[in-house]
């Protein structure tokens, strides 16, 4: 049986079973029969006639949402492969084929890879952000800490602020990084990974609803990211 299928008969048989069960309640083919109880006689007398009229209602709700999830198409499996910038610095492994990101923010010539999967549901990309100078040694933190602030003022200006819930420090292959945590407005989390080196900012983003951010598939690509060489 398709998944689609499946998702589509629960979130339909809910609605369609309640509004049966009222409905039969309405005609009192169910529950107390008439003068066995006059609490329940005065009640059936009171909302009777409501129930004739929700019960079918609920029960064609039922079966419109589910001909409108059997319409939604499955997300499809994921099929891992890595793909690189077309820079050739970094990449990740994608879930999914990936298309090229859209216009930088002016005067930041990013470069960079994005995927929408589960109906936008899962948002991943990987971008490098050349800086006009090499980061000296030493001051790495400081721009990490200049890289999280920006993220944050980008995502304040799109109407969508972030609030940090977790940071930690990483590095890889000698590289200083951090991974940030961050909770949206609206039900969803932001995990994003920075990294700096030479004059170039990297960052791996995957933002899912809140309730997805530790399933396998975000913290797969997340890992994946490596360097493929040093930016001249």
């Amino acid at each position: 049986m398709p998944p689609n299928y499946v998702v589509a008969l629960l979130k339909g048989a809910i609605p369609l079973l309640c509004g049966l069960y009222a409905t039969l309640q309405a005609y009192r083919l169910v529950g107390k029969k008439p003068g066995q109880d006059p609490g329940w006689d005065r009640w059936h007398k009171r909302f009777g006639a409501l129930l004739k009229v929700a019960g079918p209602l609920v029960m064609a709700s039922g079966v419109v949402m589910f001909f409108v999830f059997l319409r939604t198409p499955a997300t499809p499996p994921a099929d891992w492969r890595r793909y690189t910038l077309a820079d050739g610095t970094c990449s990740a492994e994608f879930p999914a084929a990936p298309h090229a990101e859209g216009e930088p923010p002016p005067g930041q010539p990013a470069s960079g890879l994005e995927v929408n999967r589960d109906g936008g549901a899962l948002y991943y990309f990987v971008r490098d952000t050349q800086l006009s100078a090499a980061v000296p040694e030493g001051h790495e933190e400081q721009a990490l800490d200049q890289a999280r602030d920006n993220m944050r003022a980008g995502a304040r200006q799109s109407g969508r602020p972030l609030d940090v819930v977790r940071e930690r420090a990483l590095t890889l292959d000698g590289a200083h990084g951090r991974e940030l945590e961050c909770a949206g407005g609206s039900g969803f989390t932001v995990t994003t990974r920075l990294f700096v080196r030479g004059g170039t900012i990297y960052q791996i983003a995957a933002t899912t609803p809140s309730a997805r951010k530790d399933e396998e598939e975000p913290r797969r690509f997340l890992e994946s990211f490596r360097f493929e060489q040093q930016k001249k």
